[in-house]
C-alpha cells in the first residue's frame, strides 16, 4: 500500500493495471469500497488506517479483475477479533469461483477458511488433505474433560480409567481433569458417556464433562515436532483414498471377469 493514497486511488490505479474496461472501473471501485466496508473512508490516505482497514483494503486490490488465483501471506496478522472475523467473511465470499492459496500461522483460521490444508515445517511440506482428514489421521482422536471436586479427584480419576481402561491422562490441576481416548473404542465411549451421563445428576464425583475432538494445533505439533516419517514425506491422505477405492474397484473387476 502507498500510504499517501487513499482507497479509492489504490483501486483506480490497479484496475488500470488489470487493464480493466475505463467505462467499467468508476462502479467496479464503488462496489469493492462498499464490499469491503471502506466506503465512508475511501478519500482519506491509508496513513490513517488502522491494521484491520489496511488489510481489507488490500483484500478488495486482490480481488481487482476478477482474477482466478488469489495469493493471501498471513492477511489476519495482528488482528483484533472483530476486524478478524471480517476479514475472514470476505476471504470466504471471495473463494466462490476461484482458487485462494493462503499462508497462516494460525491453526483456526486455516480450519475456518480452508478446504485443503498444506502443513510445512522446515522449508518442507509434511500433509495435506482436509482439515478432518488430518485431524483423523494425526490427530489424538476424541478428548475427554471431567471436573470433580479437588477432594474426590481421585474417585474421580479411577472411575473414568474403569470405564475407559486404554485412557490416557494427558493434565491434572485441581479438580480438572483431560484423557486422551485415542486408543479406547467408539462403542467404549459411547457407553461412558451414557454412564457419565447418568451419574452426573446423582454422583457428586463428576461435576461436569465434555467431549471433542483434537484439533489441527495439536496434528501441527505432532507432523513437525517428533517422527522422521513425518519429516521425509508428504502424505495426502485424499490420494490414499483415491488410490485406495480405484484398487478394490479394479479388484471388482477381476472378480466379475
Amino acid at each position: 500500500l502507498w500510504l499517501e493514497m487513499t482507497p479509492e486511488e489504490h483501486l483506480y490505479l490497479f484496475s488500470r493495471l488489470k487493464d480493466l474496461n475505463p467505462d467499467d472501473i468508476p462502479k467496479t471501485v464503488e462496489d469493492t469500497l462498499h464490499y469491503v466496508n471502506l466506503y465512508k473512508v475511501r478519500d482519506h490516505p491509508a496513513s490513517s488506517f488502522s491494521g484491520g482497514m489496511k488489510r481489507r483494503l488490500s483484500v478488495a486490490i486482490s480481488s481487482i479483475g476478477d482474477p482466478s488465483v488469489i495469493f493471501m501471506d498471513e492477511p489476519t496478522t495482528g488482528m483484533d477479533p472483530k476486524s478478524r472475523r471480517q476479514v475472514w467473511k470476505m476471504i470466504e465470499q471471495l473463494k466462490t469461483g476461484r482458487v485462494i492459496i493462503m499462508t497462516t500461522h494460525s491453526m483456526e483460521e486455516a480450519e475456518m477458511l480452508s478446504d485443503r490444508v498444506g502443513i510445512m515445517a522446515r522449508g518442507a511440506l509434511k500433509c495435506c488433505g482436509t482439515s478432518l482428514h488430518l485431524k483423523n489421521n494425526f490427530g489424538d482422536g476424541y478428548r475427554l474433560s471431567v471436573l470433580s471436586s479437588v477432594e474426590l479427584v481421585e474417585e474421580a480419576k479411577h472411575g473414568i480409567m474403569s470405564l475407559l481402561p486404554q485412557a490416557e491422562i494427558m493434565t491434572e490441576s485441581g479438580g480438572q481433569l483431560l484423557f486422551s481416548l485415542q486408543h479406547c473404542s467408539q462403542e467404549q465411549i459411547v457407553a461412558a458417556i451414557e454412564r457419565l451421563e447418568r451419574e452426573k445428576s446423582d454422583s457428586s464425583v463428576y461435576q461436569d464433562w465434555g467431549i471433542s475432538q483434537a484439533g489441527l494445533e495439536e496434528v501441527f505439533l505432532k507432523v513437525t515436532g517428533h517422527g522422521t516419517a513425518y519429516q521425509t514425506n508428504v502424505i495426502d491422505y485424499e490420494a490414499l483414498d483415491r488410490e485406495k477405492r480405484a484398487e478394490q474397484q479394479r479388484g471388482k473387476g477381476k472378480e466379475e471377469f
